[in-house]
């Protein structure tokens, strides 16, 4: 019995993967190209906050190509583009992923006090924080603030080796732990299991956050879905004009 609720775990973990995991990457990718496009129109890219979603838009391409696409590659379809038995790929994978997800999050956090400076009665405040140049420094000091405050992962993360119920060894890029004991193993391996499955839910709603902005932003915002509309016209009108 626990043997067939771990098999079926691990067959829902791979369908999950492969196409929830498939849709959210086809529509993450389609949204930050289009909030790319749209917000270096001139009607927002002369706002200081549009640099720093576009900032956001190019880094959360990069979460989606280098973090989703991996994943769903290696525990949806099971495909290797890279060895997995690697510590350097466990590292530099793990490493970039955590990075770009805290850029990501950082921008939107200037962003929002972009915005916040922007209403300021104060104008030297406004000119000082709501600047290109200040906006430029953010980004550069955001990025290598991640960057640093992550290089543990680097050091310390590496694969781990762990038993499976079928006596298979399993592997996990993560800190260095001590192979499963043999005592309780099924107990154990149903928990991970159920921890495997739940994580992979987790993780597929973390990726959706990056790639939502769009999707909300067509939804409340006028302006925002005005000038897509005008982006569809002119690739209607171009496609039109080709044929």
């Amino acid at each position: 019995m626990t043997l067939s609720i771990i098999s079926t775990l691990q067959w829902l973990n791979t369908i999950i993967n492969e196409w929830i995991g498939l849709i959210i990457f086809i529509f993450g990718i389609t949204g930050n190209l289009f909030n790319l496009i749209i917000f270096t129109r001139r009607m927002f890219f002369k706002q200081s906050c549009s640099l720093y979603l576009v900032a956001t838009s190019i880094n959360n391409l990069a979460i989606f190509f280098a973090g989703l696409s991996t994943r769903i590659l290696d525990e949806g379809f099971h495909i290797e583009i890279f060895d997995n038995n690697s510590n350097i790929y466990c590292k530099i994978r793990t490493y970039f992923v955590y990075v770009l997800f805290a850029i990501s999050s950082w921008f939107f956090v200037f962003a929002s006090l972009d915005r916040f400076y922007s209403t300021n009665q104060s104008t030297l405040k406004r000119q000082q924080f709501c600047s290109t140049s200040m906006v430029l420094k953010f980004i550069s000091l955001t990025i290598i603030g991640c960057l640093l405050a992550h290089i543990h992962i680097i050091i310390y993360y590496e694969n781990v080796y762990t038993l499976n119920p079928y006596n298979i060894l399993s592997l996990t890029c993560g800190t260095n732990n001590n192979l499963t004991s043999s005592e309780n193993l099924i107990k154990t391996d149903l928990t991970r299991e159920y921890e495997s499955f739940s994580l992979t839910i987790v993780r597929l709603l973390l990726y959706m956050n990056y790639g939502s902005s769009f999707y909300i932003q067509i939804i409340i915002s006028k302006t925002f879905r005005d000038q897509f509309f005008k982006i569809i016209a002119n690739i209607k009108r171009y496609f039109k004009n080709f044929y």
